[in-house]
């Protein structure tokens, strides 16, 4: 089953403060207290964010910046967008992600997640 997840109009996104800009200490990437496996998924909005996964037997990492949405059937999801060369893009959906997500330095990003 394919699902299609639509962006949100600017007018939503300001409503729901997606996009406010508003500081909160829970986009920092050093803050590691919004669950014992890091941020939320909120909180890597417009945040870069590098995926190590394994393609073919070999360990790839793709950089890519987070954009944090509310889809009207799945509830909170964080799509990820990739350059236009990668091909595809993650989108990770905040009900049932359960991965760890890591300090992103190592690769020169606010966070890393690893899908090995």
């Amino acid at each position: 089953m394919s699902k299609t997840i639509r962006p949100m109009a600017p007018s939503q996104r300001a409503k729901t403060g997606v996009d406010s800009g508003q500081t909160n200490p829970s986009m920092s990437p050093h803050n590691r207290t919004d669950s014992p496996h890091g941020p939320s998924l909120a909180g890597m909005h417009r945040r870069t964010v590098a995926i190590e996964l394994a393609l073919g037997g070999r360990q790839q990492v793709l950089m890519g910046r987070g954009v944090y949405e509310r889809d009207s059937e799945l509830g909170g999801v964080l799509r990820i967008e990739l350059p236009a060369d990668a091909g595809c893009e993650f989108v990770l959906v905040e009900n049932s992600w359960s991965g760890e997500v890591q300090p992103g330095e190592s690769h020169g990003c606010d966070f890393l997640i690893r899908i090995l």
